[in-house]
């Protein structure tokens, strides 16, 4: 991803990896931020779904909820 939308990963960005298991199958969701408002997110976010990267804009916490 960082390869494909390089300009999105420039300078300082907080990252989360959360994990889980579902029918023996492990996903990941990786969320970055943090964004100052939700247009500069959605923006970034269409940019990667330009590159065929899906993603969505969320409310972004540094712990996963459980």
């Amino acid at each position: 991803m960082k390869a494909s939308a390089s300009s999105l990963f420039e300078g300082e960005f907080v990252a989360n990896v959360e994990t889980i298991n579902v029918s023996s199958m492990t996903y990941y969701r990786l969320k970055l931020g943090a964004y100052q408002n939700q247009a500069n997110a959605a923006a970034d976010c269409d940019r990667l779904k330009q590159r065929q990267i899906n993603c969505i804009v969320s409310h972004y916490t540094q712990q996963p909820l459980k």
